[in-house]
């Protein structure tokens, strides 16, 4: 008899374990590495973007951009492609559901893991789907001797919501009007 009051006093603490871990709010790192609640956004949300740049000149990379050269300088123009993920800057020309960080009109850079992108040429019109990432930008207190702590212990000051377009895909394009040369 003792065993199953043991038994069961132990089942009974890991339900009431989990249920309480499953309560909490899901979290999120910011870069100074300090957790603050995740949010989600999950709508789909259909762009319609004229290009605005020479998308052909989008370099492909592997890896990240971070460090440093010795010996030499280096830079880096026009769009990147990197581990999945382009940039596209345009003209929001069409948006469904609104959101409250763009509005048509607006110049955007989204963020893509549409490779297909690099196709298209300047004025193109492209359809897209994409998601809404929440990326919060949050102050530190205690600056003083930040370089010096270890992620993870720093505490957030004052929080700003960032919401971007991401992982968006190509649903369709409209190829840029050629005006014929006159003679």
């Amino acid at each position: 008899m003792f065993k199953f009051k043991k038994l069961s006093l132990i089942v009974l603490l890991t339900i009431l374990t989990m249920t309480l871990m499953s309560c909490t709010a899901p979290q999120q790192k910011t870069d100074q590495g300090v957790s603050v609640e995740r949010k989600i956004d999950s709508n789909l949300y259909h762009l319609t973007l004229q290009i605005s740049s020479d998308v052909g000149s989008y370099s492909q990379i592997e890896g990240s951009i971070s460090g440093g050269m010795a010996y030499g300088f280096g830079s880096v123009s026009g769009a990147i492609w990197t581990e999945g993920k382009g940039l596209v800057r345009g003209t929001l020309l069409d948006l469904s559901p609104s959101v409250s960080f763009a509005e048509i009109g607006d110049d955007v850079i989204v963020k893509t893991t549409d490779f297909k992108i690099v196709a298209l040429w300047p004025n193109d019109i492209v359809h897209l789907t994409c998601t809404a990432d929440y990326e919060p930008i949050c102050s530190i207190e205690g600056l003083e001797g930040y370089e010096n702590i270890a992620v993870g212990s720093v505490k957030t000051g004052v929080c700003e919501d960032i919401w971007e377009f991401d992982y968006c895909r190509m649903t369709g394009f409209e190829p840029a009007t050629q005006l014929e040369p006159t003679e």
